[in-house]
């Protein structure tokens, strides 16, 4: 996905809500603003991805980045946003995207359950 052209849009509203989700905890997506999650668009979470070492610790470390209250209040309506519509069968093909969503929508659930 870091270097495909041809992305469908569906995947890239995915991997777009990952970066939402992790924006401004680690430094691969910049330092914290405000409005920093709603502001990442596609190009921004491809350039994420080049950085697949980093992209993949903020995945493992969201949990407890979460249950610290480090997880900036509008990330996740940020990435539910970008995945509205977004259905599993849209993903067909492309595993990866398939696990990401799948991650997404745990992640929001974990949030719930530790506000």
């Amino acid at each position: 996905l870091r270097s495909r052209t041809d992305v469908p849009e569906a995947a890239q509203a995915v991997v777009t809500a990952v970066a939402r989700l992790i924006a401004g905890m680690d430094e691969l997506v910049a330092e914290p603003q405000p409005d920093m999650a709603l502001r990442m668009h596609w190009p921004e979470a491809q350039a994420a991805l080049q950085k697949p070492g980093h992209f993949v610790n903020a995945l493992r470390r969201f949990a407890g980045e979460a249950d610290a209250g480090r997880v900036p209040e509008p990330n996740v309506p940020a990435a539910l946003e970008k995945i509205e519509g977004v259905s599993p069968q849209r993903l067909e093909g492309e595993t990866m995207v398939l696990y990401l969503h799948a991650w997404v929508l745990a992640a929001h659930r974990y949030v719930q359950a530790t506000a």
